[in-house]
């Protein structure tokens, strides 16, 4: 739900972040992961990398709200 858009290069994403409910419904506006060995760079394999592509860029995060924001708790179970 963290990953945004400029996460991702040619061939693999960055995981740089996490977004957490500490509060209820609203996302932690922290959403730092809880240490450095959280981090991780993964491959993006051929197929995932076609969707990205032809993903509509409507905010800065890949799983957006409607609206391009980070989701709440509520949208997130809704999912």
């Amino acid at each position: 739900m963290g990953l945004r858009w400029d996460d991702i290069g040619p061939a693999s994403m960055a995981i740089l972040r996490g977004v957490t409910f500490p509060d209820g419904n609203k996302p932690d506006p922290s959403i730092e992961l809880k240490n450095r060995a959280s981090r991780r760079v993964l491959p993006i394999p051929k197929k995932l990398r076609e969707v990205l592509l032809s993903t509509p860029h409507i905010g800065e995060y890949v799983v957006p709200t409607s609206t391009g924001g980070v989701m709440t708790s509520t949208v997130y179970q809704r999912l």
